[in-house]
């Protein structure tokens, strides 16, 4: 079966006249596990992302056009 334009708008105005209040709770209970997922990961991803500056000096002075297209050994931070 091919649903036509018209049949989406249709199921969309019967969704929302009938349906809102209930898609606003399953969109804020969803919402909120990503903010809590969110904020559970974040002193990991800004520690991690603070330590990227203890590299800084390296990179400073071995930049990557040094290493070539095959590092080896100390080539390879």
């Amino acid at each position: 079966m091919t649903t036509t334009e018209a049949d989406y708008f249709s199921i969309r105005s019967e969704l929302l006249a009938n349906e809102q209040s209930r898609i606003l709770a399953v969109e804020q209970k969803y919402m909120q596990f990503l903010l809590d997922v969110t904020l559970l990961a974040a002193p990991g991803i800004y520690e991690d992302f603070s330590q990227a500056m203890d590299l800084k000096p390296f990179w400073v002075n071995y930049p990557p056009v040094q290493r070539g297209r095959s590092p080896r050994g100390t080539s390879i931070p």
